[in-house]
Order: C-alpha cells, then sequence, then structure tokens
C-alpha cells in the first residue's frame, strides 16, 4: 500500500499505528522497566499513550531516548538463569497492571490469575478509545 499524498503544498498523512504495532511497543515498554531503565511512572505514562496512540510516529518517540533493547530473556540465560518468565517480574509490576486494570489498590494477582489480569487491562484500554466499538 503507498502512502497517500497530501495536496499540493501540504505533508503527506502520517500513518496510522496498528494494534499490533501498539502491542510490540508496549512489550518493547515491559522490557525496559524489567531492564530498570523507567521508573514505573514513566512505564504506566508511556504504556497508556502507546495503546491510545493513533500514528507511528506517536509510538516511536516513546522509545526514542532508549538504548537498543536487550532482551531480558537473553540477560538472563548469559547470567544461567534461563529464560524470563511471568514469574520473574517483579511484584511491583503486577501491581501495577493489576490497578490499571482496575483492581483494589496494593492487589498483587497470583499466579494462576495474571493472564487474566491483563486481558482485563487491555480491554479497559480499548473500551476507553472507542466506548461504542461493537455496537
Amino acid at each position: 500500500m503507498r502512502r497517500q499524498q497530501g495536496r499540493a503544498g501540504t505533508p503527506p498523512s502520517p500513518l496510522r499505528a496498528s494494534d499490533a504495532e501498539r502491542d510490540q511497543i508496549v512489550g518493547e515498554l515491559r522490557e525496559r522497566f524489567a531492564e530498570g531503565r523507567l521508573s514505573q511512572d514513566s512505564f504506566v505514562r508511556r504504556m497508556d499513550a502507546a495503546l491510545r496512540a493513533r500514528e507511528r510516529s506517536q509510538l516511536t518517540d516513546l522509545l526514542a531516548d532508549m538504548p537498543a533493547p536487550r532482551r531480558l530473556a537473553d540477560v538472563l540465560t548469559r547470567h544461567g538463569a534461563g529464560p524470563a518468565t511471568a514469574a520473574q517480574l517483579p511484584d511491583s509490576y503486577w501491581a501495577m497492571v493489576a490497578d490499571l486494570a482496575g483492581c483494589r489498590p496494593g492487589y498483587v494477582p497470583s499466579a494462576e490469575t495474571r493472564d487474566l489480569t491483563v486481558v482485563v487491562l487491555k480491554a479497559r484500554v480499548r473500551f476507553a478509545a472507542n466506548p461504542f466499538e461493537g455496537l
């Protein structure tokens, strides 16, 4: 698909971001948070901005001040810890995800309920972005 040209003398319209691109950026932000490159507040702000982004440029701006990613799984494997899993993420990460999903303050989901907590969070964000979708 070719990028549409604007009217004479106007710049071309920006490219829209897809759900998959937003999810990819959220995953990269999650890795940077796990590496300790983002504070919890910065992570939450950037994750919210990523999920609300309409244009690709808004997504790339969220990682512009970050060095090239070091995959947490690679770092842990190099140090003999094996690949990273959800169980290895700190409780503070899961408390923040639960808070964003609308759970009571301070709630830390158990290993059995973490996937469900993430699904609820994604649904809340999508509903906030477009409350009339599917009606």
